[in-house]
């Protein structure tokens, strides 16, 4: 997804990579993809407007979401393409919208 963006966006500045494996984040310098490493969720989060999320389960999308929760998130949109709980989505949804931010559930397909 960061390489298609990256390559096909039309963006005006790197797309800001963040991911709690630090060398998998880092992979992406080895593509021709134009990003910048995010040394935290926090970083990741307040540098950017659009915000996609790809977390393995419920756990992690909780602890990721609540350090992107502790910045100011007015006006951001939040992708999540997580595969989760309808009710994790919902509440994630809620606390976006309390924070003056937007929510998009986009689960993708396991296989």
């Amino acid at each position: 997804m960061a390489k298609n963006l990256s390559l096909k966006g039309n963006l005006d500045s790197p797309i800001i990579v963040w991911n709690r494996t630090v060398a998998k984040a880092q992979k992406l310098r080895e593509r021709p993809v134009d990003c910048r490493i995010a040394e935290s969720v926090a970083d990741a989060v307040s540098n950017s407007d659009i915000v996609f999320s790809c977390l393995a389960n419920d756990e992690a999308t909780i602890a990721v979401f609540e350090e992107a929760f502790k910045v100011d998130v007015t006006g951001k949109l939040f992708v999540s393409c997580e595969t989760i709980t309808p009710e994790l989505s919902e509440k994630l949804a809620g606390i976006a919208a309390n924070k003056g931010a937007g929510f998009v559930s986009m689960p993708g397909k396991s296989i």
